[in-house]
């Protein structure tokens, strides 16, 4: 079954009243099905957080659908160089878009990476769950799709963000939220009353929760609900239990489940809400099919589905891409920050000057009382790396370096140490530009590495892209050459014999046989050739004689054209033993015990 509805909200609901009723055509007998939609539409007088769906003039984006243009983007993206370039670039307009609209994307990331999140791994994560085939894919520009950590940290950032775009006349984030999720509570709130035999809401089940941005909306929607966040993803259900602990405690605590929405376990008829957030449109048409089927299993009599998800339709998300482009053609074009390297522990040394040509040691420093203490981070901005040391918790910077093509590289590593360095930080004072040497220390080996790595990788990429510059120029001034043949003109081959031979080739010499006649041909004679015989076995040579002593030297000669004065001539050349000199490295014999000299 597959529903839909032209506004962005979806309600079903399910009627055991016994009699008859006709869905899409088909008579279903006892437990009747009836569908009605309840939209958004409604004006903004209900309080200020409502807001009309408006539908665009496209059916669907230029490059979607079976189109040329969309055939097109499809093969472009299937060449899996092209699409890691597109991936990371889509990704990082991603973060700054929204961080330009005040979303910490990176800070919140890193929040929870650095967190106790890890430890809820063990409680949440059901290991008899089995993953769809669509679901192990890469997916959202993560390879391992929703099955990673790095989906979970960034998932609450990148819904914020969805949110702030979907409202672009929001003037914040709080408001942004009273709209679209104000929508959707209020529809569900009113179509349950309206529709619903028993008004009270016990319990809710909010499937494909991600990390419980919905689940909790719909907590605090119905507090006296008892509400369960299921999800196929445990790192995601592992971020949302570990957030939930860090607010203040409900009446009701959310729990979460493990399990796959077309298969819950769950028992049947033991909700009265299920609810599916932006769900659907990451969904196969087979998995719809299942997900409604289950909800319908799991509602009870007079309860209510709500979908919610992004209509391509609408207007405000037509002219999303049209007004992002009319922003870039106005606003400069800034190079987009990409992170190479980032650690949350580093520590900072005030070193004595340098006295001598000599390498730094770091056995001159006092390493258990460093001056500073702080995250290091490796970005790169164009063809520009830098270096940064900010605060852990407020992220004020502290100093920075750069790395810059043709310049002396900033970092200098230690003689005696892999985990410190001296590195060289500049900072504009006055209009002037100063710098200053510092130690830096990592508490870790691989970390020192992996930094070192960082800017190797940074200055191989400016190596690859002038060698890229390079040849695309020398491509656009070398002259194209036609070498195809022109009408008229024709191509001939002479083809010689080799000077000194006496040999024909095997083509020509069977045209020759052609041209005879039958009688020439039988009159043709081959050469003879009589090879000498085999030379008598010798007698055994002593151990002294080597494998070239003369007794081994057999003439080797050929009596066909050859003279009697040649042949005697080659027979005493021969018998000269072959020089020393003329002894290739093949005809030297090999030593079986080494060379003891090298080897002492």
């Amino acid at each position: 079954m597959a529903l839909w509805a032209p506004a962005q909200n979806l309600s079903v609901v399910f009627s055991a009243n016994g009699s008859e009723a006709r869905m899409r055509g088909m008579w279903r007998r006892r437990d009747s099905v009836v569908v009605r939609t309840a939209s958004s539409e409604v004006s903004s007088s209900g309080g200020g957080e409502m807001a009309a769906y408006e539908e665009g003039q496209l059916e669907r984006p230029n490059w979607a659908g079976e189109t040329p243009l969309s055939r097109l983007v499809g093969a472009i993206i299937s060449f899996k160089p092209l699409y890691s370039v597109l991936k990371l670039g889509a990704r990082q307009v991603l973060i700054s878009t929204a961080e330009k609209t005040n979303i910490p994307w990176r800070e919140m990331t890193n929040e929870i990476l650095e967190s106790d999140v890890y430890k809820e791994m063990e409680s949440i994560e059901n290991p008899s769950v089995v993953y769809p085939d669509y679901y192990l894919n890469p997916f959202h520009a993560y390879d391992e799709g929703n099955l990673s950590w790095l989906a979970a940290a960034e998932a609450e950032a990148a819904t914020m963000s969805m949110v702030r775009r979907a409202t672009p006349d929001a003037s914040s984030l709080e408001e942004a939220n009273k709209i679209v999720r104000g929508n959707w509570l209020q529809a569900i709130e009113r179509h349950h009353l309206q529709y619903s035999g028993n008004a009270t809401v016990r319990d809710i089940l909010d499937v494909g929760c991600s990390v419980g941005v919905s689940t909790r909306f719909l907590a605090d929607k119905f507090p006296s609900a008892k509400v369960t966040g299921l999800d196929l993803s445990p790192y995601f259900l592992a971020v949302a239990q570990f957030k939930e602990k860090e607010r203040a405690s409900r009446k009701n605590l959310i729990n979460w489940v493990h399990a796959n929405g077309e298969d819950t376990g769950l028992p049947s008829k033991s909700f009265d809400i299920v609810s599916m957030a932006y769900v659907l449109h990451e969904c196969p048409a087979r998995a719809i099919v299942g997900l409604v089927r289950e909800a319908f299993r799991l509602l009870r009599p007079g309860g209510t589905i709500a979908l919610t998800d992004n209509s391509p339709k609408s207007k405000v998300l037509q002219k999303i891409s049209n007004n992002q482009e009319g922003v870039d053609d106005s606003e400069e074009t800034e190079a987009v920050e990409l992170i190479l390297f980032q650690v949350s522990e580093c520590y900072v040394y005030l070193i004595p000057p340098r006295k001598s040509a000599a390498s730094y040691r770091a056995d001159e420093w006092n390493v258990n009382k460093w001056a500073w203490e702080g995250t290091l981070k490796v970005v790169s901005k164009g063809e520009e790396c830098i270096i940064k040391l900010e605060d852990k918790k407020t992220g004020e910077l502290y100093a920075r370096a750069f790395l810059r093509n043709g310049e002396p590289h900033p970092v200098e590593p230690v003689i005696d140490s892999s985990r410190y360095f001296v590195l060289r930080i500049e900072e504009n004072i006055g209009g002037r530009l100063r710098h200053a040497f510092i130690g830096l220390g990592f508490r870790e080996r691989p970390e020192a590495y992996d930094f070192q790595a960082a800017l190797h990788d940074h200055m191989k990429y400016l190596n690859k892209k002038k060698t890229a510059e390079e040849m695309e120029q020398h491509y656009q001034k070398a002259s194209s050459v036609d070498y195809s043949l022109k009408d008229g003109e024709t191509l001939v081959l002479q083809i010689k014999n080799k000077s000194g031979h006496g040999v024909k080739s095997k083509f020509f010499e069977q045209q020759s046989m052609n041209n005879l006649s039958l009688e020439e041909k039988t009159n043709q004679k081959e050469p003879i050739c009589i090879k000498p015989p085999p030379p008598p076995p010798g007698p055994l040579s002593p151990a002294g004689k080597g494998p070239n002593s003369p007794s081994n030297w057999v003439p080797n000669f050929n009596l066909e054209g050859t003279s009697k004065d040649e042949a005697q001539d080659s027979i005493r050349e021969s018998k000269e033993p072959p020089s020393l000199e003329k002894q290739s490295p093949q005809d030297t014999p090999d030593d079986d015990f080494g060379d003891f000299q090298t080897a002492g």
